[in-house]
């Protein structure tokens, strides 16, 4: 598990200031007092400037080519700025490519540029590559061109590879990251300390004439510089990387020194040192409930701060589950309850993870609800109670999905409602069900206009995890070198998850819709794409109905229009307009064991039925006690008739009416139309 350390540091695209023209590692680290981090500084050469730049909006620079049947203009829409970009064609058989100039890279660089995939299916010359080995791959020479190697490959299924694996890989027919334009920079490699480096973009297999099209816009090559050095404000110099602790709050400060010792520029890197207070939290990850099937969950503990914390994780299970086994086995179990301990948390120990397995009813139906209640406690007192406790609901499923998305709170009625202030919560869940392990996983995430990136904080996850914002929205999680295990070789260990907490955008409107959904690579397999999960802006105006009536009665009780001779849990449905449809609950206890019996059972009889002034009762001797209710279980008429007396029906409507008559403490009862 990687520790909270890492998880917590915020992450964003390298950048490069205008005012200052160093790159740093990282600006903001968080961590506890008199931990050791790593930051990394570098300079770009000439102020920032590319080195070697085309943005084939006037041909291409002295020392540039390109092969294949190349265009130059916007025959396939429109690029990022509008402009024209160069367009590769395979027809002929050609291998289209773009190459730069030599340039100068005895310290390093980096490169950034412009692509797009057409989209495949589509009319020739705008068709898109689909199978595995189709795909562009970005190569360096340092012998002028001789020879090649390949450090980069932007795979067709829309994941990007340190090489292209070949043909034989199953191909990809749908949209993907790359079949719209992005801007990518990608560091050079270190092996090139050369003042003779050139770069290619090449597409070294196709389908055939006309097939696999592609685009290619504003190429830049920036370099670092050798010249200048970097000094710190902890007194190292001369030196890109320092390795420090501080016991407070710390900015630490880079600076860029010319050769004559004048200082250029500076940059700051601010660590945010955590106070002696701590904040537990506990989330749960599962699997697809399903009737009768076994489902395998996880408790993720962790504390998000630097105190030690100790003490235990209640988990209540919905009565349609049962409980099989943990690891580490329960404290203690008490029916639907179950208590685990824990000790030792801190923001860079390990999370407490707690395996789970339960198993569904086989009388649980699909669409139903099941309820799972979270809690973690502490000895010490918690600074942050708002994330210590959980209440989750689970649809059950008609088949499994090992590949979904939840949120938390799942928010009121279909629509999901929460307010604007409410934290959310997304849990990406994801399994290898190939049949061999998958070296590199990636999670694409969209966050759309209705979510904050800035608040983004990754949480929880089951191995090691960096983010990579793609753009200002659209973030991808990282799991290198992960070799996730298939499900065949290892049915626990081929699953992983991702849970990270996001605030709303401010001030969104009532009613506005908050949607989610990831795609999933598993290497260079075209993406799974999971469930859609909804939320709904409230103003609070929303309408909730559902409650749950406690009810006493003698020996029965009218609701809604039934009349309820046994004791129960009972429910009424309600549709609304909005989307809410509640649920409403009646817990019934009876007190009394007398019989209830019709009418006819019982050898009592009302006449005449229909009835329009009045009515008799037979059958009994003495006095009766008779109410009418009428089909809303409004009780609206309650009389004592002696025996053989009628029942004058003057005052009352034409309708249906639900009968009851008390003799001798037994109830019996009947219904009776009223005709006026």
């Amino acid at each position: 598990m990687k520790s909270l350390l890492h998880l917590l540091f915020i992450i964003a695209p390298t950048f490069l200031s205008a005012q200052c023209q160093i790159l740093l590692s990282d600006t903001l680290i968080t961590t506890c007092p008199n931990d050791s981090f790593v930051i990394t500084a570098v300079i770009p050469a000439t102020g920032g400037a590319p080195i070697e730049s085309c943005d084939f909006n006037s041909g291409l620079p002295a020392g540039w080519s390109v092969a294949g049947l190349a265009s130059f203009g916007q025959g396939c829409g429109p690029s990022l700025d509008g402009t024209d970009y160069y367009w590769a064609s395979t027809a002929a058989g050609s291998t289209p490519f773009v190459a730069t100039d030599a340039v100068s890279l005895s310290c390093g660089g980096f490169i950034s540029f412009d692509l797009v995939y057409a989209l495949q299916g589509a009319a020739s010359p705008c068709e898109g590559p689909d199978s595995t080995e189709e795909g562009v791959e970005i190569q360096y020479s340092t012998d002028g061109g001789l020879t090649w190697v390949t450090f980069s490959y932007f795979a067709p299924s829309g994941t990007i590879l340190p090489l292209n694996p070949g043909s034989g890989g199953t191909g990809t027919s749908t949209p993907t990251p790359f079949t719209t334009w992005g801007n990518y920079t990608i560091d050079i490699p270190i092996v090139i300390a050369t003042a003779n480096a050139q770069f290619r973009w090449i597409q070294n297999f196709s389908s055939g004439p006309d097939f696999d099209n592609w685009g290619l816009d504003n190429i830049e090559v920036v370099s670092y510089n050798c010249s200048n050095t970097i000094s710190w404000s902890t007194g190292a110099t001369n030196t890109n990387t320092i390795n420090v602790s501080s016991p407070v709050d710390t900015f630490y400060i880079a600076y860029n020194y010319d050769t004559l010792g004048i200082l250029q520029c500076q940059d700051t890197c601010f660590v945010d040192i955590l106070g002696t207070g701590y904040d537990n939290g506990a989330q749960l990850v599962t699997e697809t409930f399903t009737s009768g099937w076994n489902s395998i969950g996880f408790i993720d503990a962790y504390n998000i701060g630097c105190t030690p914390t100790s003490g235990n994780i209640t988990l209540v299970l919905d009565t349609m589950l049962t409980f099989v086994s943990s690891t580490p086995p329960p404290l203690n179990v008490n029916g639907d309850t179950l208590i685990f301990d824990y000790s030792g948390l801190t923001l860079n120990s390990p999370h407490h993870i707690i395996q789970l397995e339960y198993q569904c009813s086989v009388f649980a139906q699909v669409g139903d609800s099941v309820l799972i209640d979270l809690l973690i406690e502490d000895t010490l007192g918690d600074n942050n109670v708002l994330n210590n406790e959980h209440n989750y609901i689970f649809p059950v499923m008609a088949s499994y999905d090992p590949n979904d998305k939840k949120v938390y709170p799942t928010g009121d009625c279909f629509p999901g409602y929460v307010l604007n202030d409410q934290l959310l919560t997304y849990t990406i869940r994801f399994q290898n069900t190939g049949t061999a392990a998958a070296t590199d996983v990636i999670i694409r995430d969209e966050l759309m206009g209705s979510l904050n990136p800035a608040t983004l904080k990754v949480v929880a996850a089951s191995h090691d995890v960096s983010e990579d914002w793609i753009s200002s929205d659209i973030v991808e999680f990282k799991f290198d070198s992960i070799m996730l295990p298939d499900e065949s070789a290892d049915p626990i260990g081929s699953i992983g998850y991702i849970i990270f907490e996001i605030e709303q955008t401010p001030t969104l409107a009532h009613g506005t819709a908050i949607t989610n959904d990831v795609e999933i690579f598993f290497d260079n397999n075209p993406p799974v794409l999971t469930n859609e999960v909804l939320n709904t802006v409230s103003d609070g105006t929303h309408i909730v109905i559902g409650d749950t009536l406690v009810a006493e009665a003698d020996s029965l009780y009218f609701w809604q229009g039934n009349v309820l001779n046994t004791s129960g849990l009972y429910s009424q449905i309600f549709s609304m307009s909005n989307g809410c449809d509640s649920t409403v609950f009646l817990d019934l206890t009876l007190l009394s064991s007398n019989s209830i019996l019709e009418f006819e059972n019982g050898k009592l009889k009302l006449y005449p039925n229909p009835a329009k002034e009045y009515v008799y009762f037979q059958g009994f001797e003495g006095l009766a006690i008779v109410e009418l209710y009428d089909p809303q279980g409004k009780r609206i008429v309650s009389r004592n008739i002696q025996a053989g007396e009628k029942m004058e029906l003057g005052e009352i409507s034409s309708g249906l009416y639900l009968v009851n008559c008390f003799v001798d403490g037994v109830v019996y009862h009947s219904r009776i139309i009223i005709e006026k």
